[in-house]
């Protein structure tokens, strides 16, 4: 846990920056002026804000205020430029130009960091390790390097105290976004806290690099039997979690056309190998590599397609890839009602979820596709378009299936730049047509029969004993029930209204017997049946004058 001195130090840091890029009113909405200084206050509020305000917009503000608080920012505006379901367009486009790219660091502490990793001197673990760094950026940063049996290698070590101050900044997005719930309403349709936290555990997993490590193993193993496909090797002995070391795989960038032609590269095949390695990953293992821009593909001889760089990864399990192919199945047969239930119970509705209004926006978005040549479809645009629908009216779908959206939507995009006349649907449509044979496979029917009568036998089997422990809690007083309804204060009213009536009727009645008795006896007893039956007349006349006006016979 942060101390106490740093923590507000950091915070203040913080809070000054958006105050110089015009948030200050945020500052004010979360009751968090304290940490400013009074001259702060009064100035960069008064006098700051409304210049830069006139000069950018909100959105490049706010980019402008991440690239200045550095990594973690930076990282959490990166990830949120792939959620079309939480953020506005404008802010999309501006975060998407977030750069990650910095100054490197020392080849000393290079150095220093890997031997004291491995407890041996560089020239013990590499025959040859260059000094300047491939890449740079806010994490670590990589450098070519040989083994010591010759093999080329490339050796990601992570930048110096940066795992600290990664750490401190995240306690302080976990402090503030509880208070953004509380004191911004309107914010709670997005779940701050809740993208926090998985803002949070994605960074924490990126500074383990053992995590990448065990990815790129994973995809080694998925791909080892692919001739189309190749993925780097780790080297377990010379990895940490500071340290990455894996097979250099080299070619030609796969978005650099010049180039491609110039080797007599078969671009419509590299699109197909490509495409098809994605698609494989989706529909087959249900983990993928979700973070597809072109520096992560390379092409080797024979049009083999390298995939690198699996710090960020996306898994489907088979709900959700059932979700999928019901929503494609309800796409191609404009079921609006199925599609709309899908996307509903993929994700979470808010409290006050305008039914209506989703429904029109996927009437919308169903006629758009419905009835246009399989030709002209961009299928890589579907998931997109579901996620931006939902998002319009605050389902949070997860982060998974958003992570898909923008790995189709990418591949999709890269197949087309390498083909113009790429037709993804084409390609896909085996994978999905398998998908469905899978799920409709009767030995595939059968194991989710037995496990749902499983499961439905389990519940009966401990039902007596759960509603047994609610009884004895309830009479031990360790909890009450309230129940509360809403709405019901017409029907009361109708009950106590049609309750009254048949009273009435009855009383009446009763009068109308009575006084029927009476009247036959002699004497002053027959006045009093006579009184009887005027009585009955009049409230029976009443009753009649009531439902009447009422409306309602």
């Amino acid at each position: 846990m942060m101390s106490p001195l740093p923590f507000a130090q950091r915070l203040r840091q913080i809070l000054n920056v958006l105050v110089k890029h015009g948030f200050g009113y945020l500052i004010e909405s979360l009751n968090l002026q304290r940490y400013l200084s009074l001259g702060k206050r009064i100035v960069t509020f008064k006098k700051r804000q409304e210049p830069v305000r006139e000069r950018r917009t909100m959105a490049e503000r706010a980019r402008l205020a991440l690239e200045e608080l550095g990594p973690t920012f930076i990282k959490l505006g990166q990830i949120l430029s792939a959620r079309s379901d939480l953020i506005p367009s404008e802010f999309l486009r501006e975060f998407k130009k977030l750069q990650d790219e910095v100054p490197a660091f020392s080849f000393p502490e290079v150095k220093q960091i890997v031997e004291r990793e491995f407890g041996l001197s560089l020239k013990e673990l590499f025959s040859q390790f260059e000094e300047v760094p491939m890449a740079a950026a806010s994490i670590a940063q990589v450098h070519r390097a040989s083994l010591l049996d010759g093999g080329k290698v490339i050796v990601k070590v992570q930048r110096p105290g940066i795992a600290e101050k990664i750490k401190a900044d995240l306690q302080i997005l976990l402090y503030l976004a509880p208070l953004v719930e509380r004191h911004i309403p309107r914010s709670r349709l997005y779940s701050p806290v809740g993208v926090v936290e998985e803002f949070a555990a994605t960074v924490r997993g990126e500074l383990d690099f053992t995590v990448e490590a065990n990815h790129t193993e994973r995809f080694y193993r998925n791909f080892q039997e692919n001739e189309a496909v190749r993925i780097p090797q780790v080297y377990w002995d010379l990895t940490s979690q500071r340290v990455l070391t894996l097979e250099r795989i080299e070619g030609i960038k796969i978005n650099d056309i010049p180039a491609l032609e110039r080797a007599h590269i078969d671009r419509k095949k590299i699109a197909v190998n490509g495409v098809n390695a994605f698609l494989k990953q989706i529909f087959e293992h249900g983990f993928f590599h979700a973070d597809p821009h072109p520096g992560n593909f390379f092409v080797l001889n024979k049009e083999v397609i390298g995939l690198v760089d699996f710090g960020i990864v996306g898994r489907l399990n088979q709900e959700t890839l059932h979700s999928l192919s019901n929503m494609f199945i309800s796409l191609i047969s404009h079921d609006l009602e199925r599609l709309g239930d899908e996307v509903v119970n993929l994700g979470l509705p808010p409290e006050e979820f305008d039914l209506k209004g989703f429904n029109q926006n996927l009437l919308e978005f169903v006629d758009s596709y419905f009835g246009v040549p399989l030709k002209r479809i961009r299928a890589e645009n579907f998931i997109n378009d579901l996620v931006r629908i939902a998002g319009k009216h605050g389902i949070r779908l997860p982060r998974d299936f958003v992570l898909l959206g923008k790995t189709v939507f990418i591949i999709g995009g890269i197949g087309r730049e390498l083909d113009p006349d790429f037709d993804f649907l084409q390609v896909a449509k085996p994978f999905a047509y398998d998908l469905i044979k899978r799920r409709l496979h009767p030995k595939k029917l059968f194991i989710n029969l037995t496990r749902t009568l499983s499961e439905v036998s389990s519940s009966l089997e401990s039902l007596p004993g759960q509603v047994s422990q609610i009884l004895r809690r309830f009479r031990q007083g360790e909890f009450k029930l309230t129940i509360e309804h809403k709405g019901l204060e017409e029907a009361i009213r109708d009950r106590d209204r049609s309750s009254n009536r048949m009273a009435l009727g009855l009383v009446i009645t009763s009068l109308i017997i009575a006084s029927s008795l009476l009247i036959q006896s002699q004497g002053p007893i027959f006045w009093v049946g006579i009184f009887g039956f005027s009585l009955a007349a009049l409230l029976g006349l009443w009753l009649v004058i009531g439902i009447f006006r009422s409306g309602r016979l």
